[in-house]
């Protein structure tokens, strides 16, 4: 028998033998007594008053008593008691209208994890000792460094219901507790359920139990609570089992708090942030498996959007603020780390079957793929100060459109990454494009790439066109001025080659030449741009009907026709000026001679052509059938199913 349960007996002895006496004289005896006893579970009473006092009823006033950190006043309490029930340490009902409790000092942060003995918080151990049937509180104020609270207790019959509120936070905790030391927790705001625990009976080497989370309803108390905060959204129910290892000691089974741990199966949805470029892709159905401890949330992850084509696994690893250590003052908060790492399945695309409109379905962009595929990895690693994120996006074969342009045969291993001032920096070391076609085909082309917001970078670039090569040793853009200018150099073109943009007429020799192009608000344009023909010159040979000749009436221009019918020359020289507006002026001098003209003599002479090349360009899709192609590809991409 306890001291506390010795000196209530013999409490309740004296006031029945004592009689009138005893209470009369209670205000001199019943403090001390009270001190006393309270001492045991070393609670300190600072003050304490006597309102009336019989053999049923006891009141008080201007109640004090300090516990640990905390200071716990009442105006007045009530004691319902039975002298039959004092006799066994009980009373009937503790009434108390009003309890002010006020964190009175600094809640310490110590690292060292608490080892109790569990039986100590076995219900058959403690149920039994509590010195009431039942007990209320109607007006309960919870003074904390960073909050205040309101609620209200209620314990009767092995229940144990407490009421708070924060503002509009409503949470009402409701506590089960049985014989066979089974303890259910829920925990309910605003009526609606946030999570219920449940033990199970003990073991000889750990105590256990479930756990039921309504997942949206969690993150929305975290939220108010302003205690987690976060643009993802979560719904659905989180199932799982919790248990803590004990340890045997004299007889005692022994706990260590910091060896809590939790596993977790979630099934639901994952709602994206509405403030993400989502394009229409809403939320993902997500299945996770969590391990979580005090300081560590360990988890599995597997996602998919509703068509089943976009989908991926994730691991996740978050440092945790341990619920040892509650953050009720006013110091910094525990650093917490935590790192992401992504992986989608790779997306095979497969014209009319599967393209970017179907996968996203407010797709905004003129861009499409209809063959080969794209995975990517991102690796995320976060902390209070510091955020870096490193994606790497692989892309094979990629086929498809952008606006009018065509390409095929995209390759390469973009890495992009993100700092703690969320800048972005997007860069890979090659970048290989099997051929693109707007009208004008260049194959072959490759070169470094390198962005962020400033400016993008393409180094090395190289490709081939008309037989030849293209090629300038870097470009740069100017993201904020829509601005650039370099030098594109032309190497070996072949003039048959590039002959073939315009009909009737046909040629052969070798061209280089260099391009400097300057880009003004998006703008291109071609200033001084030069061809030159190679030793030994070439061959230029223009077939033109009666018809034309017999309708030319510039005796200039009719000399150049008849000359170019089979014109040998043996230099070449063109200057190109191209204006933003689209149009192209081309001044060419050539040197040579054709044979079947006066005796093949020597000549020199100048031609001057102007040429729209948007229309020119247009031109040239229709007459390879590029532009139906493009129109039916649009069409069958952005077809919704």
């Amino acid at each position: 028998m306890s001291r506390l349960r010795r000196g209530w007996i013999a409490l309740t002895v004296a006031v029945m033998i004592g009689g009138g006496v005893s209470l009369i004289t209670a205000p001199l005896w019943i403090p001390t007594l009270t001190r006393l006893l309270l001492h045991e579970y070393a609670i300190d009473l600072q003050s304490i008053e006597i309102k009336q006092i019989n053999s049923q009823q006891a009141s008080f006033k201007n109640v004090q008593v300090n516990y640990q950190q905390w200071s716990l006043q009442a105006a007045d309490i009530t004691l319902n008691y039975q002298w039959s029930d004092l006799l066994h340490a009980k009373i009937q009902n503790i009434h108390i209208p009003q309890l002010q409790v006020v964190s009175i000092k600094k809640i310490t942060t110590d690292e060292t994890a608490p080892t109790f003995n569990i039986n100590t918080f076995l219900p058959q151990h403690w149920l039994p000792n509590l010195p009431f049937l039942s007990l209320q509180i109607d007006d309960l104020q919870l003074q904390l460094p960073t909050r205040n609270l309101e609620g209200s207790v209620e314990f009767s019959d092995q229940q144990l219901s407490l009421a708070l509120q924060n503002n509009n936070t409503q949470l009402q905790f409701a506590t089960l507790i049985q014989a066979d030391n089974q303890i259910q927790l829920t925990l309910h705001q605003r009526q609606q359920s946030v999570f219920s625990i449940q033990s199970q009976p003990l073991t000889s080497d750990k105590v256990q139990g479930n756990i039921k989370i309504d997942v949206a309803a969690a993150q929305a108390l975290l939220k108010e609570l302003q205690l987690f905060k976060t643009e993802f959204g979560l719904d659905g129910t989180a199932l799982g089992q919790w248990q803590i290892p004990l340890s045997s000691s004299s007889q005692n089974l022994k706990a260590e708090l910091r060896q809590l741990s939790a596993d977790l199966q979630f099934d639901g949805k994952l709602k994206l942030p509405s403030s993400w470029p989502t394009y229409g892709l809403a939320q993902l159905k997500l299945q996770a498996q969590l391990h979580i401890t005090p300081q560590q949330l360990n988890g599995k992850l597997d996602f998919q959007d509703s068509s089943q084509l976009l989908q991926g696994s994730a691991e996740l690893q978050q440092q945790l603020q341990s619920p040892l250590k509650p953050q009720l003052s006013s110091a910094p908060p525990t650093p917490l780390k935590g790192s992401l790492k992504v992986e989608v399945q790779p997306l095979v695309f497969q014209e009319n079957i599967v393209f970017l409109p179907k996968v996203f379905p407010q797709w905004p962009y003129p861009i499409d793929f209809s063959s080969g595929k794209i995975d990517i990895r991102s690796d995320i690693h976060w902390s209070a100060t510091d955020f870096s994120a490193q994606h790497q996006v692989h892309t094979q074969q990629l086929q498809g459109f952008y606006q009018r342009l065509l390409f095929q045969g995209v390759n390469t291993e973009l890495r992009i990454t993100q700092g703690s001032n969320e800048t972005l920096q997007i860069s890979t070391p090659n970048i290989q494009i099997d051929s693109i076609d707007n009208g004008i085909l260049v194959k072959h082309l490759h070169f470094a790439f390198a962005a962020n917001p400033q400016q993008i970078i393409l180094n090395q670039l190289q490709g081939d066109l008309f037989g030849g090569k293209l090629l300038t040793p870097r470009i740069t853009y100017d993201i904020a001025t829509h601005s650039s200018a370099f030098d594109l150099q032309l190497q070996q073109l072949q003039l048959h080659n590039l002959l073939t943009l315009q009909q009737r007429i046909e040629g052969n020799g070798i061209l280089d030449g260099a391009l400097p192009v300057r880009i003004r608000n998006n703008a291109i344009s071609i200033e001084n741009g030069s061809l030159q023909s190679r030793p030994p010159g070439g061959q230029i040979q223009l077939t033109t009907d009666a018809n034309t000749k017999k309708n030319m009436t510039h005796p200039d221009l009719q000399l150049a026709m008849n000359l170019l019918e089979n014109f040998q020359f043996s230099s070449l020289h063109t200057q190109l000026d191209y204006l933003s507006a689209g149009d192209l002026k081309i001044q060419t001098q050539f040197s040579g001679n054709n044979p079947q003209w006066q005796q093949g003599r020597a000549v020199n002479f100048n031609l001057t052509l102007n040429e729209n090349i948007p229309a020119l360009l247009q031109t040239l899709q229709l007459s390879q059938n590029l532009s139906e192609k493009l129109e039916q590809r649009i069409k069958a991409l952005y077809k919704q199913p």
